[in-house]
């Protein structure tokens, strides 16, 4: 082989190597990324528990922790780890998965993943009137009448609340947190 074409084989081959280092750079910051956002989705639910009453009823004792059920495809890898530990309402936090809606669930939280916009409507009619905190971060959820929508604005994470569900739900949403939604839904009104 001449010398100029094992230098340009070489070329191609040190070209090729940086271009799949940069891709897999790339993948890994894309990665984190969405790492990031499920932390911060992650603390977000975690303060919408704090700031949510549930009936007597949601609970099979008065001991039971409260259950935040992932429903669809789990985006969140460890973010709850930190929150394994924590007490809420003097009731300790459960993480459970979901690969299917049971019709009585013993969830107190059910996040929908984006996985399951597509069923969205048989999902919110199947759970209407249950006293369940519905979140997710579907395009529109809390005006399609899920509880809170995780909005992500300007590269931050805002949420819209829709008290009519919550109402028919029989949960309880804090001022403090009706305060802070970047969007409530309310018969009476609609604050933006």
């Amino acid at each position: 082989m001449r010398p100029d074409k094992k230098i340009n084989r070489f070329r191609f081959c040190i070209a090729l190597s940086c271009l799949l280092l940069f891709s897999l750079c790339l993948n890994v910051q894309a990665q984190d990324s969405i790492d990031r956002e499920y932390r911060v989705k992650a603390a977000f639910i975690f303060n919408f528990v704090r700031f949510t009453a549930w009936p007597d009823s949601a609970f099979a004792t008065p001991d039971s922790p409260i259950s935040i059920c992932i429903y669809g495809e789990d985006f969140f890898g460890n973010s709850f780890a930190k929150f394994y530990d924590k007490k809420v309402q003097d009731r300790k936090l459960v993480i459970k998965k979901r690969s299917r809606l049971l019709d009585d669930p013993d969830c107190q939280i059910i996040f929908i993943s984006k996985s399951e916009k597509n069923s969205l409507p048989q999902i919110l009619q199947k759970l209407a009137g249950k006293p369940v905190l519905l979140i997710s971060d579907i395009k529109n959820f809390a005006d399609q009448g899920g509880t809170i929508g995780l909005l992500k604005i300007d590269n931050k994470i805002r949420f819209a609340i829709n008290l009519n569900t919550a109402r028919n739900d029989q949960l309880q949403i804090s001022s403090h947190l009706l305060k802070l939604g970047s969007k409530v839904i309310n018969s009476t009104k609609e604050q933006i």
